[in-house]
């Protein structure tokens, strides 16, 4: 007697999110940066006797170097879902079903290529071209690609979708209004407990 054999479905997966480490240290560092610029501004004006109106620019010069430090190193990013990759940089979001992705490259122009089935490329800035990637031989966008490839072989074809593949202008408002609040906060403390 034969069996028939079935196929099993594909697995399901959660999202995965890739972000390139190299950026994100560099954001990283912009944002301790920011932070000390912040604490400084705060003990200058908890040590002045009347604060003064050039507080206010270190205050904004801390935020802005942390909304640039977050923007540069953690908004974009890479996102593995089962219907298709999501590309994500600072101002647009690029997403493929899996359907349409037919070569993941991360070696022939020193970049991460993502080839479509109409010919067309997408390809992600955090893993461009770069002096550093030559030196090291790209070893980090391989391992990124072999990630994607592991991925989509878990979740077969891609689940169905009725999100067209394409580019939209995301700006990150939220986020980035969010990180220049955070760093307000040592300057209104100490603007509030200072003297005068």
């Amino acid at each position: 007697m034969h069996e028939a054999q079935s196929s099993s479905p594909p697995l399901s997966r959660r999202p995965l999110t890739l972000r390139s480490r190299g950026f994100a240290v560099m954001g990283g560092l912009l944002l301790l940066m920011a932070v000390g610029i912040a604490l400084i501004g705060s003990a200058v004006l908890l040590d002045a006797a009347t604060p003064s109106e050039g507080a206010w620019i270190v205050l904004l010069v801390a935020g802005a170097a942390g909304v640039f430090g977050y923007l540069l190193g953690f908004h974009p990013r890479l996102r593995l879902l089962e219907e298709g990759i999501e590309l994500r940089s600072v101002l647009s979001t690029v997403f493929v079903p899996w359907a349409r992705v037919r070569t993941l490259d991360a070696q022939g122009r020193g970049q991460l290529v993502i080839g479509l089935d109409d010919g067309q490329s997408v390809g992600h800035f955090h893993y461009g071209a770069s002096l550093g990637g030559e030196l090291i031989r790209y070893r980090h966008h391989r391992r990124v690609v072999r990630r994607i490839e592991d991925f989509r072989a878990q979740v077969g074809p891609g689940a169905a979708t009725d999100r067209e593949a394409g580019e939209e202008t995301t700006l990150p408002v939220v986020p980035a209004l969010c990180v220049l609040l955070v760093f307000q906060v040592p300057h209104v403390v100490a603007f509030a407990l200072s003297p005068g």
